[in-house]
């Protein structure tokens, strides 16, 4: 009896599959996955701050904190309280649209994203949902994936 590896069949347990890379630099940090971003205050200067990857999120989030140095205006947030991971809700202060580049790659594109503004101390500058990590391709799609549809 002879295991193949991942790559005859991705399926088998007793095989550790290989984790594609991602197509951005990322660093872990706490098992977080963190992407550092040049952030463009009111003045036109650059803010470098460190974002977080997080697909549980759906929307991208930033700090109130981080939101007021960068001297724009919050829109005011209209909408029902957000329950969070552990269960408790908070009330985000509102919205802002800041510009930003990646500092390692994608660096040469600028893009222009809506945040909400989250109160209190949370564990980040900013953090990208699902959406936007999926829209910038910042992970990879393991060619394992088991494609799967409905009837």
């Amino acid at each position: 009896f002879r295991s193949i590896g991942a790559k005859e069949n991705p399926f088998d347990p007793a095989v550790e599959p290989e984790t594609p890379s991602s197509p951005v630099d990322t660093d872990q940090v706490d098992g977080c996955f963190i992407e550092d971003i040049d952030v463009y205050n009111h003045g036109q200067e650059n803010l470098p701050w460190r974002a977080r990857l997080d697909s549980g999120m759906e929307d991208n989030a930033i700090s109130e904190e981080k939101a007021v140095e960068t001297g724009f205006e919050i829109e005011p947030y209209t909408g029902r309280d957000i329950i969070v991971g552990n269960g408790d809700t908070l009330r985000p202060v509102g919205y802002i649209e800041l510009q930003f580049h990646f500092q390692r790659v994608q660096a040469g594109k600028t893009w222009k994203l809506r945040f909400l503004v989250i109160p209190g101390d949370p564990p980040f500058d900013v953090a990208f949902g699902r959406k936007f990590i999926f829209k910038a391709k910042l992970f990879a799609r393991p060619s394992e994936a088991f494609p799967m549809k409905y009837k």
